[in-house]
Parts: C-alpha cells; structure tokens; sequence
C-alpha cells in the first residue's frame, strides 16, 4: 500500500472524499469478517491478546474469504500448541501466502506480507518486553 492507486493512500483518499459513509462502511467490514473471526483465532488457541497477533489476524481477516480454512490449517501444525506468539505470526503468514499461490496469484504478494510480518512482530515483542518491564501488579 506504498504506491499510489492502492493500499493506505488510496483509503486516505476515500475517507478524504466520503468521510462518514468510509468511517461506517469499514466499521461495517470489521464487524462483518474480522470479529467471527477472531472468535475463531481464539477456540483454536491464537494468542488473540498478544498485539502482534491480532494485528495478523486482522490482516487476513479482511484479505482473505477462506480465512477460518487458513487458521484451522495453523492451528493444526504439530508444534502450534507451543508456539510463541511470534511464532504463530509467522506461521500465519506461511500459511497466507500458501494460500495465494495456490490460487495462482503468487505475484499480487510483493513484499507486502514481509513487511506485514516484520511490523507484527515487532508488535508482539515490543508487548513482550513491556510486560517483563512493568513492576508485579501492572499487568
């Protein structure tokens, strides 16, 4: 979403254009597909509270119409179970860009999911260590 015509530049646009009606559709679009599905994420053991992870969640929630397909596939793995939240993140991942290729469409990944993953994680860990930082009873 760097480039213009797409991505975050394009929904600046669009708010810019249509204000509310952009406010509410997209409140819309979150309750619609990323809520079913981080209830989902969080039957299966997803470490919905972990930022970093929830910021994947919500990635493919709004990417992808077979999402819950893709998070059982994850959350079947053998070492899912333990697997640190930065962890699933990358296993989500994995996952998401098995799932694109498999649909033929390998070349609409760019960079966008490395991005994606560098930024959760860096979520996911900067979570960590406030955690570790904050005295007994902050947390």
């Amino acid at each position: 979403g760097r480039t213009k015509g797409c991505g975050p530049i394009r929904w600046r646009e669009m708010h810019r254009a249509h204000g509310k009606d952009f406010e509410a559709a997209q409140t819309q679009a979150f309750l619609t597909n990323a809520m079913p599905s981080m209830t989902v994420a969080e039957q299966l053991g997803f470490a919905i509270n972990d930022p970093g992870v929830r910021e994947a969640l919500l990635s493919g929630s709004v990417q992808h119409g077979r999402w819950a397909t893709i998070l059982r596939r994850v959350s079947s793995t053998r070492d899912f179970k333990n697997a640190s939240s930065c962890d699933q993140i990358r296993k989500l991942y994995a996952a998401r860009q098995q799932y694109v290729k498999s649909l033929g469409l390998a070349s609409l990944i760019g960079p966008r999911y490395r991005h994606e993953v560098k930024d959760a994680i860096a979520l996911s860990e900067n979570h960590a260590r406030a955690i570790a930082l904050a005295a007994p009873g902050d947390v």
